[in-house]
């Protein structure tokens, strides 16, 4: 049986051991890490991966007001992407999102997923998931379904990235 690695606490923070047994708490504007000691001494309950993904998700198309910078360029979260019946997309023009090649994997867009950039598939046929690819390596990371994911803005063009 398989020990989880992904806990809530009495204060509905979600923390998350990775594998080099450091606890971070993840549902934060700005992810931080807790001590063994601090770990140990909370009133917590393990829970299961798909609960622990359903309230990141929920955490985070709730926040708002994200920015950041990056090589002194500011950026900011956009409202997390929509969709219908079908599951394409319907807040946002897929003209006004600018692509991104990234080689076998096709054109992608830059998003916001759980406090991270990364790029992500797009789906021309509707589908409700796509890969989320590390933005240094173009390398597959997770799956993730549009509408837990956001466009970003750069605040100095004021341009869709």
């Amino acid at each position: 049986m398989k020990i989880s690695n992904k806990y809530i606490d009495q204060s509905g923070r979600l923390i998350h051991k990775s594998k080099n047994n450091t606890y971070k708490v993840l549902n934060d504007k700005n992810p931080y890490i807790i001590t063994d000691d601090e770990f140990n001494q909370l009133e917590k309950k393990s829970i299961k991966t798909q609960e622990f993904s359903r309230l990141m998700n929920l955490f985070f198309k709730n926040v708002t007001n994200v920015t950041w910078v990056y090589s002194d360029v500011r950026y900011k979260k956009l409202p997390n992407f929509e969709s219908n019946e079908y599951d394409l997309i319907t807040n946002y023009d897929y003209k006004d999102l600018p692509r991104h090649d990234c080689g076998v994997y096709g054109n992608c867009i830059l998003v916001y997923h759980w406090g991270r950039v990364y790029y992500f598939t797009i789906s021309y046929n509707g589908y409700k998931q796509g890969q989320l690819l590390d933005v240094r390596t173009k390398s597959f990371v997770r799956w993730a379904q549009a509408k837990h994911c956001s466009p970003i803005k750069n605040l100095d063009t004021k341009k869709i990235m």
